[in-house]
């Protein structure tokens, strides 16, 4: 199965919910060539989508045209509580996929209920995030909770910022090893190529 957030934060220059329907396509199309069942479950403050998993060539491209035009507007995680419910009993590999913009806590406590499968994060950064102008006014909107406020850039701001990005993306892997997950990210355009390496060099499991 698939796993793919659906917070407000992945809807940020629309990049990331394209590169993540091309990711869900090449994953359910590869499925399919390989007779293994595909299904997809989306979630944000509760569960938005639940695709059973099937064999199908044409769910491959019907999954993938949904997530390529929808509009992440969750504003927090709170589907993850009730996803476990929602997964086989049996141990499956499962793709989660978001921009982990979640709170630790929150983020323990999936991990722990996913002991029981092959759990593969990946990760969807976006470097556009954090390059701000100088010497600006500049509007802020928090895409999940829309707070809206005016902000003065100046390059000492920026850079504390961008060390507070660095330090939550560092901690965040650092959970995810933690819990024996080693993640996949993916900064820019998805390419399959990069994920068949990931498994190459993990040796499969």
């Amino acid at each position: 199965r698939t796993i793919v957030a659906g917070a407000a934060s992945m809807s940020f220059g629309r990049r990331k919910m394209k590169e993540l329907a091309r990711m869900v396509v090449t994953i359910a199309y590869s499925a399919y060539r390989t007779g293994d069942a595909f299904g997809l479950i989306g979630y944000a403050d509760g569960i938005d989508l639940n695709f059973e998993p099937m064999i199908s060539k044409s769910a491959a491209f019907e999954i993938g045209e949904l997530l390529w035009k929808m509009k992440p507007a969750g504003k927090n995680h709170g589907g993850l509580h009730d996803l476990p419910s929602l997964l086989p009993n049996e141990p499956s590999l499962i793709f989660w996929a978001s921009d982990f913009h979640i709170d630790q806590n929150t983020l323990k406590q999936f991990l722990g209920a996913m002991r029981g499968h092959d759990l593969v994060p990946i990760i969807f950064d976006y470097s556009r995030e954090y390059i701000w102008p100088k010497w600006k006014i500049i509007r802020l909107i928090d895409p999940e909770t829309r707070e809206d406020r005016f902000f003065f850039t100046t390059p000492r701001k920026i850079q504390k910022i961008k060390a507070a990005f660095e330090a939550k993306r560092e901690e965040t892997t650092r959970i995810f090893k933690d819990f024996g997950r080693e993640p996949v990210r993916i900064n820019g355009r998805f390419e399959a190529r990069n994920l068949m390496r990931f498994f190459e060099t993990r040796g499969g499991r």
